[in-house]
């Protein structure tokens, strides 16, 4: 198959000696190589290249790994390593801690997350949700509730979203957030203490929609008008007064 391939210019190498043609050469120059590309202790020597390469990338990839678990295991001991929140741990990391509370590591992360859970006693379940609760995906929220000793219900998302959110806040009441707590001043009850206090100006439709002023309303005068009254002067005679 390696063969087939390098003759037709889908590798960059000879799948026998890993010699590498230089670029523009023919399907038919390609094929003479393969033709004459005979000397064995060439083969072998770029088979034992091709090996040591391989080996190489396994173990730069297997240290990544390792970098990478042991980081998902500091994460989850920084966050205070609660079980509830096991479940941010790789599958890796869930078995090693099964077996280090000695339980079975056999199935799946979903089901190792809900003998931790199990095996926990005198501890509250669910004690915070995940603040990316609603973007996660259906495996995600299904190890968010064995993790938290929760059966999951149901085959969606939003079934799952929905138990996680009632077991977190049962017995909770809703308040509204403009609604003040019960004990506390200020916020809405002072808005509500002021405005009981502060008396409201009398309109014609308070008492009767007719705006008739035999219901007792009547119009405010003005400040200047209320001084010419005092004074015992028409607006005429003041503007008499003004001229001269």
């Amino acid at each position: 198959q390696g063969e087939k391939l390098f003759v037709a210019g889908l590798l960059d190498a000879c799948p026998r000696c890993g010699f590498e043609p230089p670029p523009g050469v023919s399907r038919e120059e390609l094929a003479e190589h393969l033709g004459c590309c005979t000397d064995k202790k060439a083969h072998a020597a770029h088979a034992a290249a091709v090996a040591a390469a391989g080996e190489r990338r396994a173990k730069k990839a297997e240290a990544r790994d390792a970098q990478a678990e042991a980081q998902n295991l500091a994460v989850w001991q920084f966050l205070g390593g609660d079980d509830s929140q096991a479940w941010l741990l790789t599958d890796t990391q869930v078995k090693k801690q099964c077996e280090e509370r000695g339980l079975a590591t056999d199935g799946t992360k979903e089901e190792m997350l809900a003998r931790m859970a199990s095996h926990a006693s005198g501890r509250k379940m669910l004690t915070a949700l995940p603040s990316n609760l609603h973007s996660m995906s259906l495996p995600q929220l299904r190890a968010v509730c064995a993790a938290n000793g929760l059966t999951p219900r149901g085959d969606s998302t939003s079934d799952l979203i929905h138990q996680l959110e009632a077991a977190a806040y049962a017995g909770e009441e809703a308040v509204l957030l403009l609604e003040e707590p019960a004990g506390r001043g200020g916020g809405a009850g002072r808005s509500a203490r002021g405005a009981a206090a502060k008396p409201k100006r009398k309109t014609p439709c308070d008492d009767g929609d007719d705006g008739d002023e035999s219901d007792g309303w009547q119009p405010e005068e003005s400040s200047s008008r209320r001084k010419r009254a005092a004074a015992g002067k028409s607006y005429k005679e003041e503007s008499d007064d003004d001229d001269e």
